[in-house]
């Protein structure tokens, strides 16, 4: 996700079946909440975490819930572990 006040609010799609959301904010983020990494500003963790809507942990919680650990394939279904 890219936080722009000049975002369009558009998923681009580069190469290698990923993709980007341009988020348009009203201003961004205080520099305290922003840390340097490879060139890029990044939100710190704990910003990230309580700017994402409830939605994002519920659905964290219903793909738990339809996890089975004793299948193969646990650790890669739903990241709980």
């Amino acid at each position: 996700m890219i936080n722009s006040p000049k975002g369009t609010n558009n998923t681009v799609n580069p190469l290698f079946g990923t993709s980007l959301y341009d988020l348009k904010v009203p201003e961004m983020p205080a520099a305290a909440d922003l840390a340097a990494r490879d060139g890029l500003r990044l939100l710190s963790p704990a910003t990230a975490l309580v700017s994402v809507a409830e939605s994002f942990f519920l659905g964290i919680r219903s793909r738990h819930r339809s996890c089975s650990r004793s299948s193969p394939t646990h650790r890669t279904c739903c990241g709980c572990c």
